[in-house]
């Protein structure tokens, strides 16, 4: 079986976080979790829907026994028996492969242990299958986990999290394996960040703007106590529009059963211009598409969602003079192109929202 680097419990923002791929996934599905941190596997058990089938394996037999005890006694539990396994880590599990992977340790060490546990994780995926794991926090060092993970994650990661709610912080990483089926899209749920902050019930803040905005307090602070000039106003007022700057408010989508063609807007902006256009890095240079330009200046809402469900294909970028209202977007150069088979795209409903 696949055992993790180093063994450290998890706070539940790490622990939602490391599971996140798992909880939004519909039913049915088959997951592995390796290691039995007690937050991780609880939060794996309380999303399990009635189709779902999951396998428990960790080296550490005491913990293994807890939670076969737990499972026969707690009442809140029954539901979930004949669905749930818990083995010794040279027993052989029921099911050969999955949905989901879930290491629910960090992982530290050497690239070559990390090499091991990914290539023994990947044997045990369905092909599109995910694997979730966590390296802690800190510099790269030549050679090491979190360096290997990190150029892997470059390749195929669904979306990487920091998480400063742990000690150490972690680095979360959820890679596909795979191509998973286009259909998935429109059916996953919204993924679960500790990167948005909730302001308001409609509006949250990246942790970076957070982040900025701490540190305007503090030189603020700071200018206060080494100045008897009012000069900390400065940073004071500049706290403010920083913070503006990482907004992530909600936003409608259309109801698929309503409008079932509908697109949505990819960006909060201007729109510069709608044109066709044919270009060779599409693959078929015969075919004109459909462009939409849109300008986001400082002052707007620089969360990008996708329009449509689908899967993306080559994606390429150009240097190219950053287009502005004035000076629209050449016919034939674009600073960042990605595209999807249009065959297989579908609504793309509030679950997709990135």
């Amino acid at each position: 079986m696949i055992t993790p680097v180093r063994n450290r419990s998890l706070s539940r923002t790490a622990a939602a976080t490391l599971t996140s791929e798992v909880t939004r996934h519909p039913e049915p599905k088959r997951v592995l979790v390796i290691g039995i941190d007690p937050r991780v596997v609880d939060r794996v058990l309380d999303h399990l829907m009635p189709t779902d089938r999951l396998v428990v394996t960790s080296p550490r037999t005491d913990r293994n026994d807890r939670l076969r005890r737990r499972l026969t006694s707690e009442r809140s539990l029954a539901r979930l028996a004949g669905r749930v396994q818990v083995l010794d880590e040279d027993v052989p599990a029921e099911i050969e492969s999955y949905d989901h992977v879930v290491i629910a340790e960090p992982i530290s060490g050497d690239g070559a242990g990390t090499d091991k546990v990914i290539e023994q994780a990947r044997e045990k995926l369905v092909p599109g299958g995910v694997l979730s794991l966590a390296t802690p926090l800190g510099p790269p060092t030549p050679g090491g986990a979190g360096t290997e993970i990190g150029r892997l994650a470059q390749a195929c990661a669904v979306r990487s999290e920091t998480v400063f709610a742990a000690f150490p912080p972690l680095r979360v990483h959820h890679l596909r394996l795979g191509q998973p089926p286009v259909a998935l899209a429109s059916r996953i749920a919204p993924a679960y960040t500790p990167t948005r902050v909730p302001v308001t019930r409609d509006m949250r803040i990246d942790v970076d703007g957070v982040v900025a905005v701490a540190a305007m307090a503090g030189v603020a602070l700071l200018t206060q106590r080494l100045f008897r000039r009012p000069f900390w106003l400065i940073p004071a007022a500049a706290a403010l529009p920083v913070a503006a700057f990482f907004r992530d408010p909600r936003r409608l989508v259309p109801d698929e059963a309503a409008e079932a063609n509908a697109i949505v807007s990819s960006a909060d902006g201007v729109v510069l211009s709608v044109d066709e256009i044919s270009d060779d890095r599409f693959g078929t240079s015969n075919t004109s598409w459909l462009r939409i330009a849109v300008f986001l200046s400082v002052l707007d809402v620089h969360v990008n969602r996708s329009p449509v469900a689908g899967r993306i294909a080559p994606s390429s970028t150009n240097p190219a003079a950053t287009p502005t209202p004035a000076t629209p977007m050449p016919s034939t150069t674009t600073a960042n192109t990605p595209s999807w088979t249009p065959s297989t795209a579908q609504l793309w409903s509030p679950n997709a929202a990135a």
